[in-house]
Parts: C-alpha cells; sequence; structure tokens
C-alpha cells in the first residue's frame, strides 16, 4: 500500500521513518488514515510510535519511529534469508504466486524465547484494546539493535467487537494466514495467534509450516493438510516450544492460547499496559515540520 522512506527530522534533530502512498485512491486513503489512527493510539514498548500525519500537495505521509534492526526471522535465526513471496490483500480470485523459500541460517533459542515474550506483550496490548492486526509476518515485526521488538504496519488492521469475527474479504499474506482468516470467515485475535504460530515454526525449524503457492496453501488450511511436528523436521527442538508452536496452529481458534497463557509457557509476567501518549511527548501531532 505504501512507501517507507528514511528521513531526518530537523526538528527534534533525528533520524524517522516516512511513508506514504503509493497510489492515492479514495479506499487507500482511508485505510492509510486508519492505520495512522490505530498505532497513534498506542503507547507501548512493543508498538511503533507514531509522529504526526500530514499533507502536502495532494500526497499524503506519515512519520514514526526508525526502527534500526532486522526483522524477527533474521533476528532469531542468523543468518536467515527471508524470501517469502507476500501477497497482502490477497483476494479469493488472485493469481498463483510462488511461496518463495526460506534459508535456513541457525536457530538462537535465547533470542527466540525473548522475542516471543515481547510478541505476546505488543499483541496481547493490540487485542486488549479490541484490534486485531490480520497481517502478522516476519517484516512487520523488527527487532532494533538493542534487541526492542516492535510490531508495524497496521494497514490491515480491524476491530473485534465482543470476541465476534469481522467477516471481510481476504486480506493479509496466504502463508501465515489462519484457516478461519483464510476461508473469508474474517478474523479474530486467534487468527493473530496462528500467524505467531507460523512464524514461531519458521523460527524452529528454518521452512513454513505449509509451502506451495499462495492459492495452495489457503486450499491446504481449509481440508487440515497435516503439519509436521517441528522436532520432526528438526531434531533437538525444545519440547515446550515444540508444544506451543503446534498449539498456536491449532485449526480451532478457541483452542490456541493467547498472551496470557504463552507469557506463562514462557515464565515470564503477564501483559504490561499500554497508555494514551502525553499531548505533549515526543512525536505528537504538530505541525507540519522539516524533514530532509
Amino acid at each position: 500500500m505504501g512507501v517507507v522512506y528514511e528521513a531526518f527530522d530537523t526538528e527534534l534533530s533525528t533520524s524517522v521513518a516516512i511513508k506514504t502512498l503509493r497510489t492515492l485512491t479514495g479506499d487507500a486513503l482511508a485505510r492509510f488514515k486508519h492505520e495512522f489512527r490505530v498505532a497513534r493510539a498506542f503507547a507501548h514498548p512493543n508498538i511503533v510510535r507514531l509522529g504526526e500525519l500530514f499533507e502536502q500537495d495532494g500526497e499524503w505521509f506519515f512519520t514514526m519511529e526508525l526502527v534500526d534492526g532486522c526483522d524477527f526471522l533474521e533476528h532469531v535465526r542468523p543468518g536467515s534469508t527471508h524470501r517469502l513471496a507476500v501477497t497482502p490483500g490477497l483476494a479469493p480470485d488472485a493469481p498463483p504466486a510462488p511461496a518463495g523459500q526460506t534459508a535456513p541460517g541457525t536457530l538462537d533459542e535465547a533470542r527466540l524465547r525473548d522475542a516471543l515474550i515481547q510478541l505476546a506483550r505488543g499483541l496481547g496490548a493490540l487485542h486488549s484494546a479490541g484490534i486485531v492486526h490480520r497481517d502478522l509476518k516476519p517484516s512487520n515485526v523488527r527487532l532494533t539493535r538493542d534487541g526492542r521488538l516492535v510490531l508495524l504496519d497496521f494497514g490491515l488492521v480491524a476491530a473485534v467487537d465482543g470476541g465476534s469475527r469481522r467477516a471481510d474479504r481476504v486480506v493479509g499474506t496466504a502463508a501465515y494466514m489462519a484457516p478461519e482468516q483464510a476461508a473469508g470467515r474474517g478474523a479474530v485475535p486467534a487468527s493473530d495467534w496462528y500467524a505467531v504460530g507460523v512464524m514461531t515454526y519458521e523460527a524452529l525449524t528454518g521452512t513454513l509450516p505449509l509451502d506451495g503457492t499462495s492459492l495452495e496453501m489457503l486450499i491446504a488450511k481449509q481440508t487440515g493438510d497435516r503439519i509436521a511436528r517441528p522436532r520432526d523436521v528438526a531434531p533437538g527442538v525444545p519440547v515446550d516450544l515444540d508444544r506451543l508452536c503446534m498449539d498456536l496452529l491449532d485449526p480451532d481458534p478457541a483452542a490456541r492460547p493467547g498472551a496470557a497463557d504463552v507469557l506463562r509457557r514462557l515464565g515470564a509476567p503477564g501483559p504490561a499496559r499500554s497508555r494514551a501518549p502525553a499531548a505533549d511527548a515526543p512525536g505528537g501531532a504538530r505541525r507540519r515540520r522539516g524533514l530532509i
């Protein structure tokens, strides 16, 4: 939907990221503004910090913190190369796309456990606010050089009212979609946890739980194709992480663990509450400022 650039904020004297729309349409602009409003409402260490939304000469932009680091998979499997074909906004009649492959790298178990704890806290805060991400994948979860995990890209977020499913066209990235999401039945918080399960599987084994084209993966999720346990693919995977991964990939959304359960199983305290950003906090809403 958009293009992200590195820019220099001359008012704050720091580097920032600036996102702009690739194509200006009514629907794209509505999603762009919605993404900004949703993320801007959070002040949580594991959710990207937003700056300001502005328009100039018919083009729309918003600023956010520049997350200087690498994506989830590169962090937990140093040496990995992620070549998954991404298909955001996938429609049921989308043409087949190659799923790509992942060069394995080497699992860093300590990094994975820490990253999953941070991811559970950030995702827990999102779900507590009644928001489902709908497009979790390694490229939308980045870690800074000092190891802070940051959730990014809220362009496909949707509200969940009272736990009900939000019906919509099929959107997201095929490899990480939950079965109910891929079937067009809408996404719930448990759908995001399925995506975490795919990311965990990929981290543990260096491979995706299902392969094929985007269409083939969507069909496999509906037919209940068997997923091999991580320990069967990569002997030596810790038993607790193997069980957690498979529980997250349960076809039944109600059976998947949520934030509190994931944190408990990883031996971490419960999720931290997010808070509304102070009006005078850095990165708060301001008039358009100097960017280079």
